[in-house]
């Protein structure tokens, strides 16, 4: 996972979602990638959440999944060159007791999954 190029417009996206994390709740959000498409992405949110940014592989039973990054934040950026054909995105946790919302932009090679 490296930072996003400076000086991105925002007509630059394909997509724009906003997800609102209810309080004391998580969600998460996916997309389904081919093995080695990229995924550029950037998301921001009005408080803090624990989120952990991952993927699982296509077709797998056992429960495996990979961690990209996993932290408590309220913005991250970065670009995915996906190591295997399947599911990647974002669980999000809000342990606070109010709604936090996302705004998740993202271009790339992708399917959009949504709300998980």
């Amino acid at each position: 996972v490296e930072s996003c190029p400076t000086g991105e417009q925002l007509a630059d996206w394909q997509d724009i979602v906003k997800i609102t994390i209810p309080a004391k709740s998580g969600l998460e959000y996916k997309f389904y990638l081919q093995k080695n498409a990229e995924i550029i992405y950037a998301w921001s949110s009005d408080g803090i959440l624990y989120y952990d940014f991952h993927g699982e592989p296509a077709g797998n039973k056992s429960g495996y999944f990979k961690s990209y990054r996993e932290t408590t934040a309220s913005v991250s950026e970065g670009v995915l060159t996906s190591p295997f054909t399947g599911t990647h995105g974002w669980y999000w946790k809000n342990d606070t007791n109010k709604a936090i919302q996302i705004t998740l932009k993202t271009k790339g090679q992708y399917k959009v999954k949504g709300l998980i």
